[in-house]
């Protein structure tokens, strides 16, 4: 499979949760990261069913889960402005100070 085909479906499996979950959704990041850590649990099942060579072993549910991983990691990107507005709502100055600890150092740092 080609990076332009996986992302053709990473594409069709995003828009299947948009229409499935609606979008933006409410989800805090503590929610997004039990959401994506569920997926990749589901990814790790399938691996250990094909390294054991198991009667469970299926190839096209290994790509199914990692579509799906992927697909749902785009989301959480899609959504951190969003989450981050929340959040600054929320959090108010708590958030603030994080902002300007962490997110602002993390952009130093990549320039």
């Amino acid at each position: 499979m080609t990076l332009e085909e996986i992302f053709v479906l990473v594409k069709k499996e995003r828009e299947r949760q948009n229409e499935k979950w609606g979008y933006p959704q409410n989800n805090s990041y503590i929610e997004f990261s039990s959401y994506l850590c569920e997926e990749v649990g589901e990814v790790v099942k399938e691996l250990n069913e094909l390294h054991n060579f198991t009667s469970k072993a299926n190839i096209e549910k290994l790509t199914a889960e990692l579509i799906q991983v992927m697909a749902l990691a785009g989301s959480i990107i899609e959504h951190i402005p969003y989450t981050n507005d929340e959040y600054r709502k929320f959090y108010g100055d708590r958030y603030i100070e994080f902002e300007k600890n962490v997110l602002n150092r993390r952009s130093d740092e990549r320039n």
